[in-house]
């Protein structure tokens, strides 16, 4: 791995740039190599067949599912979508896939066949049963690889059964050095993290949604987890992300809606505030649009004019911060 990193680091050319998501995934290679990991999950920035990352020869690779995203490098069909993400397939290596929708799945089960004679569809390999999700998480049964039990994780959403079976499911393909029953996962589950996805911090909960299927689960979450609570959605995106209506579906059943600047956009990316107050005008959707200059903050707490106390968050470079709900 590290000569391959020297090589891409620090041969120069005339013909080609070097661009922010290129080098951070070299660094987050030199950083994996250096710490001697075990194992390193490598998630796609950007499609998967021209990613940064797809020079990787994994173990096992896996599409979990396809959603509306980067269109305008990945194409505006979910079929194009789809065989975008199925780029990272490689010949010989386990191929697994997610995809719910049986007409997608079955394209990318016929792409993963060209790389691997029998790729593994979550859908025919696993049975889910009484998905309960609760402030304490997600608890789901699950019946797949001949084992039948009940495993609870700290992640919030039904999505996160499937996620859970997935991985699972993706291990299981990487061969019996990464294996693990369903009876050795369960007392692992607790320990699991993921920091920016429903993360829930006293009364707040900061969740980095930036594409419609990421709103949706979102608000499905949030009305699983605090049915009856009444929430304000402090909201920010990118200009090329169309968010309006992302920030309408976390809205939903909820009090009020805050739109403002992600404090890290580019200022090519910036969202045009003017715009979102027509949408929640024409919508009729209640909320504001409050400008980044006008909140105040120090370098633990931020607060808006209501005066809710918000946590700072940095936000991701694709998508910004896109969905932040505060429980009052």
């Amino acid at each position: 791995m590290r000569s391959s990193i020297s090589w891409s680091v620090g041969r120069r050319s005339s013909t080609t740039r070097r661009h922010f998501f290129e080098a951070t995934t070299a660094l987050a290679f030199d950083a994996f190599a250096k710490a001697d990991v075990d194992v390193a999950l490598i998630e796609t920035g950007l499609g998967g067949r021209l990613d940064s990352t797809n020079v990787v020869d994994p173990v096992s690779a896996g599409v979990t599912s396809i959603g509306w995203d980067h269109m305008e490098y990945l194409g505006h069909t979910l079929d194009a979508i789809a065989l975008e993400k199925a780029g990272i397939f490689k010949r010989e290596r386990p191929a697994v896939i997610g995809e719910p929708n049986p007409d997608i799945r079955e394209l990318l089960r016929r792409r993963a066949n060209r790389a691997w004679r029998h790729p593994l569809l979550v859908a025919d390999a696993v049975a889910f049963d009484d998905i309960a999700v609760s402030a304490q998480g997600t608890a789901v049964t699950l019946d797949m690889f001949g084992e039948r039990a009940r495993l609870s994780t700290p992640l919030a959403g039904r999505h996160q059964a499937f996620n859970l079976a997935f991985t699972l499911a993706l291990l299981h393909a990487a061969g019996p050095e990464y294996r693990f029953t369903l009876r050795e996962a369960k007392p692992l589950l607790d320990r699991v993290s993921l920091p920016g996805r429903f993360q829930r911090v006293g009364n707040y909960v900061f969740d980095v949604a930036h594409n419609a299927d990421g709103a949706r689960v979102l608000a499905e979450t949030l009305r699983a987890v605090y049915p009856e609570a009444p929430v304000t959605v402090l909201f920010c995106a990118l200009r090329d992300k169309g968010m309006a209506g992302h920030a309408h579906r976390t809205q939903a059943g909820r009090r009020s809606v805050s739109c403002s600047h992600a404090p890290t956009a580019p200022a090519s990316r910036v969202w045009n505030l003017d715009h979102v107050r027509e949408f929640l005008a024409q919508t009729g959707m209640p909320g504001d649009v409050e400008p980044s200059s006008t909140m105040r903050c120090d370098s633990r707490t931020t607060q808006d004019r209501r005066g809710h106390r918000l946590v700072p968050h940095r936000g991701r470079r694709d998508g910004a911060l896109a969905g932040l709900s505060v429980r009052s």
